[in-house]
């Protein structure tokens, strides 16, 4: 059985990457996956999206841990 992945918000890190954040159905019941999508165009210049693998993996609960931990590398920049 497949899992569906259902996109909650992504936001373009570069010219080809845009990083994607999921929640799944089924398999990982609970659990959000933030993972890489890769944009490159084909010959006929259609856009081809291709997800990078080592997605994370991370219960809904620790969403507030991620938050913190982010807001800490932005103050930690904002300082340097």
């Amino acid at each position: 059985m497949s899992n569906k992945f259902i996109e909650i918000v992504s936001v373009k890190v570069s010219p080809k990457r845009t990083i994607v954040i999921s929640e799944v159905n089924k398999r990982d019941e609970g659990n959000i996956i933030i993972g890489q999508r890769l944009t490159v165009k084909d010959d006929n210049e259609k856009p081809i999206n291709v997800f990078l693998k080592g997605a994370l993996s991370i219960p809904r609960e620790s969403l507030y841990d991620l938050r913190d931990a982010l807001n800490e590398t932005i103050k930690y920049f904002e300082n340097k």
